[in-house]
């Protein structure tokens, strides 16, 4: 039984607040989904663009670093 079921005044009220819990719920599941589609779209992206990055120009210890380009060596 329903809370407030015998209570004519808070009953609609009670019908009103479940009614809108499930819109609430439904908006936020399918939010849910959006944001996940987005977020593997956005890891899908970063991955790609990091396969195809160019290595910096300096190492991590702030020196040149040799770079293969079209097969030729080239000191930076």
């Amino acid at each position: 039984m329903p809370p407030y079921q015998q209570d004519k005044m808070l009953a609609p009220i009670w019908q009103k607040i479940e009614l809108q819990i499930k819109h609430l719920y439904q908006h936020n599941s399918q939010n849910g989904l959006l944001l996940k589609q987005h977020m593997q779209i956005n890891q899908e992206q970063l991955t790609f663009l990091k396969k195809r990055h160019s290595p910096a120009l300096y190492g991590e210890h702030g020196q040149t670093e040799n770079i293969v380009a079209s097969g030729y060596r080239i000191k930076i």
